[in-house]
């Protein structure tokens, strides 16, 4: 996981600026947002923790295996399934690219295969 966080300071935020006591969180601190910019392995442990004050480029090696062994654990039928909420339908007919519907019926029936 990347996550990108931005830097606002209180004085980047105009001083006429409509909402500026809402958008800072503390006015009168010096940084509104801190950034909090990282990378975490897929199992969650940091490779960069969150890099918070400071403006910068981070840079990082990922081994791509990780990302294939922790594929293992993702659980999508299992007790996290939620066929409720979400389930995936496969059509194996074949497809056309245009389906025409009419309203009324027609006289002529085309047959697409």
């Amino acid at each position: 996981m990347i996550s990108a966080g931005a830097l606002l300071h209180e004085c980047d935020v105009p001083k006429d600026f409509p909402i500026r006591e809402k958008l800072l969180a503390s006015p009168g601190q010096p940084i509104a947002y801190n950034g909090g910019s990282c990378i975490a392995e897929p199992d969650g442990r940091w490779i960069v923790e969150p890099v918070c004050d400071t403006a910068g480029l981070i840079i990082a090696d990922l081994d791509h295996g990780l990302v294939l062994r922790e594929r293992q654990s993702l659980d999508i039928s299992g007790h996290y399934s939620r066929p409720d909420a979400l389930r995936l339908i496969v059509d194996r007919a074949r497809q056309t690219g245009a389906k025409f519907v009419n309203s009324r019926p027609s006289s002529v029936s085309i047959d697409p295969a």
